[in-house]
C-alpha cells in the first residue's frame, strides 16, 4: 500500500512538474523556485514538488502534507531558513494553489515548448490541450490473452484455427472474469478498469502465462498481418514463417505465435531487451527463435512469408505511461 502511494506521488510529480514548478516560483515571489543550483536547494525543490503534488492534485490533508514535508527536510539537515521557506510555500499553496493553477499554469505547462509548438501547428490549441489532458492521466492496463494452448487446437493437433473462433472468445471471457471491472474490447484485448492491488506479477494466472500486458494500439500490427495472411481468418497459417523485427519486449512476437504461425522468429538488436523478450516468452510457454542481431546485418536461412516491422518511434503516443517523454530535448 505504501509502495503504491509512493509511486502515485512520484508519477504525479513527473506528469505535473511544469505546473508544480510554475506555482512554486509564483509563491516564492521569485524565479528561484525553478532555478535551484546547489545540493540543498535541489533537495528543497524535490521535497516541495512532492508536497505540492499532494496538495494540488491528490487532495491529501494539508496538515499531513506540511507536517511530513517539514519532517523530511529536517531529516535531510537543511537549514532552518530553507525549512521555513518550504513551510510557507506549502501553506500558501494550500490556500491559493488552485486559483493560481488556472491563472498561471494550465496543463500545457508540462510539455516542452518545442513539442507544444509542433502539436499546436498540427492540431490547433484546443486539440493540443485535449492531447495533453489525456497524456496526464495514466491509461488503464490492457491484457492480451495467450491463445497458443487452446484446448480445441490441441485436440485437433493443428495450429491453424480461425482466430475469431468461439474457443478464442471463450478463453478471453475466462481471463476477463478473473478481474473486477474488466472490459473485453472489440479486437480481443481486456481492459482492466479496477486493477488488483500489488504488482502485475501477482495478478491471477500471471505465472501460468495466461496473458501479457500490451497496449491496445500495439496489438494492431500483428492482427493486421494475421488478417492479411489468413484471408480474414479463413485460411490456416500453420505452414507460414513470419519474422518480427525490433521484437522486444515480445508482445507482438507472442501474438504471432499465439495465432498459430508455424515458425516465428524474433529479431532484436539489444542484448538487454532480448533477455526481457526471452523471459516473457518463457513465462508464456511460447517457443520462438530469438535472434540477437542488427536486422540490417542479418538474413534468415530461408526466406520468410512475411516480416512484421513496428519500429521504435518518438513515443509521444505512450506518454500517458512515460510522462518524461513530454519534456524530452528535441
Amino acid at each position: 500500500r505504501d509502495r503504491a502511494f509512493c509511486r502515485l506521488i512520484a508519477t504525479t510529480v513527473e506528469r505535473r512538474v511544469g505546473q508544480i514548478d510554475a506555482l512554486i516560483a509564483a509563491l516564492s515571489n521569485s524565479s528561484k523556485g525553478t532555478k535551484r543550483k546547489n545540493k540543498s536547494d535541489r533537495m528543497v525543490q524535490a521535497v516541495l514538488r512532492v508536497g505540492a503534488a499532494q496538495l494540488l492534485f491528490l487532495d491529501n490533508p494539508v496538515y499531513a502534507v506540511v507536517k511530513e514535508t517539514v519532517a523530511v527536510l529536517k531529516d535531510l539537515n537543511v537549514t532552518k531558513a530553507r525549512v521555513g521557506y518550504a513551510n510557507a510555500v506549502l501553506r500558501r499553496m494550500a490556500t491559493e494553489g488552485q486559483d493560481l493553477l488556472e491563472e498561471k499554469a494550465d496543463v500545457t505547462s508540462n510539455v516542452a515548448p518545442w513539442l507544444l509548438d509542433e502539436w499546436n501547428k498540427a492540431w490547433g490549441e484546443d486539440a493540443t490541450k485535449q492531447i495533453v489532458d489525456a497524456a496526464l492521466n495514466e491509461s488503464p492496463r490492457t491484457l492480451t490473452v495467450n491463445l497458443s494452448s487452446l484446448d480445441e487446437r490441441e485436440e485437433k493437433g493443428e495450429k491453424g484455427l480461425t482466430l475469431w473462433s468461439n474457443q478464442y472468445w471463450q478463453r478471453i471471457h475466462q481471463v476477463a472474469e478473473l478481474f473486477d471491472e474488466s472490459e473485453i474490447l472489440p479486437q480481443g484485448s481486456i481492459r482492466i478498469h479496477d486493477p488488483p492491488v500489488g504488482p502485475v506479477s501477482k495478478w491471477p494466472l500471471y505465472d501460468a502465462g495466461a496473458w501479457w500486458c500490451q497496449d491496445v494500439s500495439a496489438t494492431v500490427p500483428a492482427l493486421a498481418l494475421y488478417q492479411a495472411l489468413s484471408g480474414g481468418g479463413t485460411t490456416p497459417v500453420d505452414n507460414l514463417h513470419v519474422i518480427d523485427v525490433c521484437a522486444a519486449p515480445g508482445g507482438k512476437t507472442a501474438q504471432l505465435a499465439s495465432f498459430g504461425f508455424a515458425t516465428v522468429t524474433a529479431v532484436e538488436i539489444s542484448e538487454k531487451r532480448s533477455a526481457e523478450l526471452k523471459a516473457n516468452l518463457d513465462r508464456l510457454r511460447i517457443n520462438c527463435n530469438v535472434v540477437v542481431k542488427d536486422a540490417l546485418q542479418w538474413s534468415p536461412a530461408q526466406p520468410a512469408d512475411a516480416v512484421l516491422l513496428d519500429v521504435p518511434c518518438a513515443a509521444t503516443g505512450t506518454c500517458s505511461k512515460h510522462p518524461d517523454i513530454l519534456r524530452r530535448d528535441p
